[in-house]
């Protein structure tokens, strides 16, 4: 009967670009990412600063 090892022999896993090319993509993704966070915040903010320009000044 085999006895199976509790404690694999596995590294943590790494990750290694490849080239410059991967990063630069990776890069962009975030910054695709961060840009649809930004626009989002930016458009609700303008939304509620409308929404008490016509409401008269409250806090929100």
């Amino acid at each position: 009967m085999v006895r199976l090892s509790r404690t694999p022999h596995r590294q943590p896993r790494t990750y290694y670009f490849p080239s410059n090319m991967s990063f630069s993509l990776l890069t962009s993704l975030y910054r695709h990412q961060f840009e649809l966070i930004l626009s989002s915040l930016l458009l609700e903010y303008s939304f509620h600063s409308q929404l008490a320009t016509t409401n008269g000044p409250r806090i929100l």
